[in-house]
């Protein structure tokens, strides 16, 4: 690690001791370029502070459904309406609403929604499906 050098301080109103982001130098023949000029923090203008930018929406809604859907006991268990259920939800999770009020019942009416697929999901029998039991049957005979 390379010791910073103070060039110079000097004590605020408050009693902090202020040190000019410009005389913060790690090596006093470095130019303003590699440093980062006085604002090293900053992004430069037409850098984005996110280099990769967000996922799409489709992106992040394909993660959260499958992230709820693994909560579900996997998006191939479900039948299609309650994936149609699902994605709905999703929907609802993803909205930028107006206002906390909107927020709030958006969030709600995705409870509500989830709710409803896990009771149903909690109903089915554990046992083979019925496609399962009908090639049982035939592979039998």
């Amino acid at each position: 690690m390379i010791p910073l050098t103070f060039r110079d301080f000097s004590v605020g109103s408050h009693g902090h001791t202020h040190v000019p982001r410009t005389e913060i130098v790690q090596n006093p023949d470095q130019t303003t370029e590699q440093t980062g000029g006085p604002y090293p923090w900053r992004w430069r203008p037409g850098q984005s502070g996110n280099p990769l930018g967000k996922l799409s929406r489709k992106l992040r809604h394909a993660e959260l459904m499958a992230s709820l859907g693994a909560d579900l006991g996997g998006l191939d268990l479900l039948t299609a309406g309650d994936r149609a259920l699902l994605s709905r939800a999703v929907d609802l999770l993803l909205v930028h609403p107006r206002d906390h009020t909107e927020r709030t019942r958006s969030v709600n009416t995705a409870h509500r929604i989830l709710n409803g697929i896990r009771g149903r999901v909690r109903r089915r029998p554990k046992g083979p499906s019925h496609a399962e039991l009908r090639d049982r049957i035939r592979g039998g005979r």
